[in-house]
């Protein structure tokens, strides 16, 4: 008797299983999809469409494509015993969907213009959840993107995930770009990334985002708050690695929302952010007291926005 692989199939499950799986799915993302949007108000998703039903789209393409329910099981499997990694997967989710509008312009589209994108950000949602799918289908969700000093068999394990990831996925009937998109996230255009070291022009839009979607997510796990600067800052330090189109219109997206608010900076200064520097967002214009000071060039930069305090 031949063995079953990794990807067998078993039969279809019954549709009314399939229907409870996909009903669970919505409630736990539209929960959490929730909460991402609290995390990060100054990057609220384009009002066209709510949460809700965002969640329902991306729980009906999972379920349309998982015909033995396997990958749904998964996913709820996670938010039980995996919990960083799948409110992490929701993260990249949603700051992957913000990015896409931002790339497109989808907040200042018109509804003929955002519908030439709609199938392309509810194909996007889907690959920013599953990014990381091929740690836990070799069951080790704990694998973190931070651990890229690891040695040996672990860091062939950490570098599998996106193999096992995108070979898992063809196996579905979820859109080719997904399965692409999984195996490509850990690219870097300057082609020091992996698994097939691609440059900038190989790489396909959707992992580009994710690339940047996943590192910012990261950070804010680091630093343990969700601080816009603090991230910006870490990116900036390696744009090289990114598109610079969808790391210039992610900013661009939400940094004018911080205009006027208080920062810190990195000499300990409380500063009033006025004016923001394209290229490099740290190093925007602020103003102390009456004195407004360009960054551009001196040593200080912006390290933090000054969070006001929950009454």
């Amino acid at each position: 008797m031949q063995e079953k692989s990794l990807f067998y199939k078993p039969p279809t499950i019954p549709e009314e299983e399939r229907e409870a799986l996909r009903n669970s799915l919505q409630s736990y993302l539209t929960e959490d999809l929730t909460l991402c949007s609290k995390q990060h108000p100054y990057m609220i998703l384009a009002d066209y469409k709510t949460i809700e039903k965002r969640a329902s789209k991306i729980s009906e393409i999972i379920s349309t494509a998982d015909s033995d329910g396997k990958l749904m099981k998964w996913i709820l499997d996670m938010s039980d015993t995996a919990i960083d990694f799948y409110l992490h997967s929701v993260q990249v989710c949603y700051l992957s969907v913000y990015i896409m509008e931002q790339y497109y312009d989808v907040p200042h589209s018109t509804p003929a213009k955002r519908s030439l994108v709609e199938t392309e950000l509810e194909t996007m949602a889907v690959a920013g959840l599953l990014h990381d799918i091929g740690k836990y289908v070799v069951g080790s969700p704990e694998l973190k993107d931070s651990e890229i000093k690891l040695i040996g068999r672990a860091a062939k394990q950490y570098r599998n995930h996106v193999v096992n990831g995108n070979a898992y996925l063809r196996h579905t009937d979820l859109p080719s770009e997904i399965s692409q998109a999984v195996l490509q996230h850990h690219e870097t255009c300057d082609g020091t990334g992996f698994p097939l070291n691609l440059k900038e022009e190989s790489i396909c839009l959707m992992a580009k985002i994710i690339a940047i979607a996943d590192t910012y997510a990261n950070f804010n796990v680091e630093r343990k708050s969700y601080d816009p600067f603090y991230c910006i800052g870490q990116l900036e330090k390696t744009d090289f690695l990114y598109d610079s189109t969808c790391l210039t219109r992610f900013w661009k997206g939400f940094l004018p929302k911080l205009v006027g608010k208080n920062v810190r900076l990195s000499d300990g200064r409380t500063a009033i952010f006025t004016q923001i520097e394209d290229n490099f967002p740290t190093k925007s214009r602020v103003k102390i007291g009456t004195q407004n000071i360009p960054l551009k060039d001196s040593n200080i930069y912006i390290a933090e926005l000054v969070h006001e305090e929950h009454k």
